[in-house]
């Protein structure tokens, strides 16, 4: 079923042709509700999943020709959440990510970070939900490269090379407790447009200084 607040149509099962805003519903209580070109999700929008008779937010953000692409906030169905840069469908650019714990971010180990067609790959955090954490670089969603990490238990920092999340060559020296970064949650709830277009320009001027 799609509902369109830009113009009434005759034939409710068919998606809209003309730019506007709409919602579908399709037969499996699956939603999107947001903005649409050619028959295709595209602009901003949200879409819901139907799962036991209950809908789940999704993907909160923007789309391009039906694929994510632009900036958004995508829950999957373990209760991670990702918020960052999208192209094509996949993580892409400057992006978090929570994974295990709760809903709400609880107990749940947190990337902050560069993504390549969605894998951690460039610079990223990874704070985990032990305390540790480790900053530096990454390819190919394993640490890879030069790279400190911090074991919050011990009091200790490693700083050295990383080869395929193996450390090869590094020095160990303590620390104090406040000496290990935090590292925020993304977003949990539902944004509109405007909040969308204000954490994407964050993004991209925290993707450009990172850069330099």
């Amino acid at each position: 079923t799609f509902a369109s607040t830009a113009r009434p149509r005759s034939d409710p099962s068919s998606r809209p042709k003309s730019p506007g805003r709409g919602t579908m519903t399709w037969p499996n209580g699956d939603r999107y509700d947001g903005e649409w070109l050619e028959g295709k999700k595209h602009g901003f929008g949200t879409m819901w999943r139907c799962e036991h008779g209950k809908h789940r937010v999704e993907y909160n953000g923007t789309w391009v020709h039906n694929r994510r692409d632009g900036y958004g906030v995508m829950h999957n169905d373990k209760g991670e959440t990702y918020e960052g840069e999208w192209r094509d469908g996949k993580r892409h650019g400057r992006g978090k990510q929570t994974y295990g714990g709760r809903f709400d971010g609880a107990g749940a180990d947190v990337f902050d970070g560069d993504w390549v067609e969605g894998k951690r790959t460039g610079r990223g955090v990874m704070q985990l939900a032990n305390g540790d954490l480790y900053e530096g670089e990454w390819f190919d969603d394993v640490k890879h490269g030069a790279g400190v990490y911090y074991y919050e238990a011990k009091g200790m920092r490693y700083d050295g090379v990383w080869d395929g999340d193996t450390p090869k060559a590094g020095v160990y020296e303590s620390i104090d407790p406040g000496d290990i970064p935090v590292v925020n949650l993304p977003a949990l709830e539902l944004m509109d447009a405007d909040q969308v277009g204000e954490r994407a320009k964050r993004a991209a001027l925290a993707s450009l200084s990172h850069s330099r």
